[in-house]
């Protein structure tokens, strides 16, 4: 049985008729009674739209505008209601569905929801553009192609980029857009249904193949440089030497097609798309190491006593994993445009690695990816012979 939300849930609707045609400001017609009204009581209106990793950065600020006796109302996409559902410092949602508000109106439609509210926290491009350029994007914004431009920092040169990113937090930069005093603190907060569907799953993988280091590898992000082309030849590393590990991959149903060379394998479990995204971080928080590139499975475990190993593609350690808990970072040492710090959303924009024709920032030696999931005893040397590896030169 799912655990009920406590948060009020406020839903943006659009009338029937404003479905059939592009009416792009529909949300000028809903009163405010539908959206909660004007508030009485002291709240802040918290909006962020985005993946899991997004979310994950907004919860950081909630204990802390909670300490402050605000009551907490977050306005976010159905996706990112689902990560913070069960957040214990939210009072409320106002949620809208993914492309329902055209992103060119955004300052109208903030405008439009901030006089219900004492104060105002607009996160939106508080990562991407402020912290990070990013590319050309495509959506869908009421059934329509819908063009945004790039930030006007990606065509600058590497070195501008990184003068101007490379000392950036994402983390603090988002305390202080929120004028939030950062005190790093996010957290995914899974139900007591979902720890326990995670803990079963990862009991019954153990019992029945005597294993005892539970590894969850994440196997893909959201683009192109959040792939590791080598994972097969790390995987290969880490059973040789590691014969009690096992590794649970997990991503969407897509992605399972990855972990295919495996489905004989007894020490793996490929359960990509077959778990929901909320039991699909649960498990990354109980498992005993989590492996993946930037992306939300990374995020939700950031701060917690489990071992992460991150794949680093456009952010530098400063960046993204500076305050994370008990983490090594890994990074090419082969792309002289690394960390270019550009969240590139087409593949045939980054440098191709003439092996693997994949963005050449997600060229990590297995050797180091292996050795820190087997660290410290079973660790290989640094160089091994060309007969240890499946990886061709």
């Amino acid at each position: 049985m799912a655990a009920k939300m406590t948060a009020e849930v406020y839903r943006v609707t659009e009338p029937a008729s404003d479905r059939l045609v592009r009416n792009l400001f529909f949300w000028r017609d809903i009163p405010l009674e539908d959206l909660g009204g004007i508030r009485e009581e002291k709240t802040v209106m918290i909006i962020r739209y985005g993946a899991i990793g997004d979310m994950i950065m907004v919860s950081s600020l909630l204990t802390s505008l909670k300490e402050d006796g605000y009551r907490v109302c977050v306005n976010t996409e159905g996706r990112g209601m689902e990560i913070l559902k069960h957040d214990p410092s939210i009072d409320e949602f106002i949620v809208q569905e993914q492309g329902q508000i055209d992103p060119t109106l955004l300052k109208e439609w903030t405008e439009f929801l901030g006089q219900m509210f004492e104060r105002v926290i607009d996160l939106s491009r508080s990562v991407e553009h402020h912290s990070l350029a990013v590319g050309y994007q495509k959506m869908k914004v009421k059934g329509v192609d819908t063009f945004l431009a790039p930030s006007p920092q990606f065509e600058l040169s590497h070195e501008e980029r990184e003068e101007l990113y490379g000392e950036k937090n994402y983390l603090e930069e988002t305390h202080k857009i929120a004028g939030v005093p950062f005190v790093p603190r996010p957290r995914f907060y899974p139900t007591l249904p979902e720890r326990r569907t995670a803990r079963v799953a990862i009991d019954k993988f153990k019992k029945k193949n005597g294993l005892r280091t539970i590894v969850v590898w994440a196997l893909t992000g959201s683009t192109a440089h959040k792939m590791y082309p080598y994972m097969d030849d790390a995987i290969k590393l880490v059973f040789a030497k590691g014969k009690d590990i096992g590794i649970m991959f997990v991503g969407a149903e897509w992605d399972r097609i990855l972990g295919d060379p495996w489905k004989y394998e007894p020490r793996i479990s490929n359960v990509a798309g077959r778990m929901t995204v909320r039991e699909t971080l649960t498990l990354a928080l109980l498992a005993d190491i989590v492996v993946g590139p930037e992306t939300g499975v990374m995020n939700a475990a950031s701060h917690e006593p489990n071992k992460k190993i991150l794949f680093l593609s456009h952010s530098n350690h400063t960046n993204l994993s500076r305050d994370w808990v008990n983490t090594v970072a890994l990074h090419t040492k082969k792309a002289e445009c690394y960390p270019c710090h550009q969240l590139h959303l087409r593949v045939a924009e980054c440098p191709a690695d003439e092996i693997t024709m994949m963005p050449v920032c997600t060229d990590l030696d297995p050797i180091k990816v292996a050795n820190e999931i087997l660290k410290p005893a079973q660790a290989y040397p640094d160089k091994l012979d060309d007969t240890e590896l499946l990886r061709t030169a």
